[in-house]
């Protein structure tokens, strides 16, 4: 036994210089392999870190007012707007029809009608318009 371990000594005597190189190597891959995933783990929540800001630093943003001329239309809280609206194309399409009724030619009367039909239709779509804009205010205010 003891021969055994007088050869063993022996090559590592005879390659203790490489075997310090590798070892060396190997140590400095190691400690670089571990400073690399300690890089990569601080990258990685410090990204996560700065997306959580950035997307609540947007909401908070989206939650503030805007001071624009579109945005600052009132909201017809009472139904005001909405009952005079009604009023208005009930009294002109009352009126349009005492005008189609007294004009005696057929094409006077269905080009009337083509205006009542197009004005209801105006009609309705400025009261969908509004109706957009107030449950976009009420959104926004949430």
């Amino acid at each position: 036994m003891s021969q055994k371990k007088v050869d063993e000594y022996k090559n590592y005597k005879k390659n203790r210089r490489e075997n310090i190189k590798k070892e060396k190597r190997k140590e400095r891959l190691t400690m670089a392999a571990m400073w690399g995933a300690v890089v990569v783990f601080i990258a990685c929540v410090g990204g996560a870190m700065g997306v959580s800001i950035y997307n609540k630093y947007q909401a908070k943003q989206a939650a503030l007012p805007t001071y624009g001329s579109t945005s600052f239309i009132l909201s017809d809280m009472a139904g005001i707007q909405k009952e005079d609206t009604e009023d208005q194309t009930q009294s002109e399409t009352v009126n349009e029809s005492e005008d189609a009724s007294s004009v005696e030619s057929s094409e006077s009367e269905s080009a009337s009608d083509e205006a009542v039909a197009s004005e209801e239709a105006s009609n309705k779509e400025t009261l969908t318009q509004t109706e957009n804009e107030e449950t976009e205010s009420e959104s926004a205010e949430k």
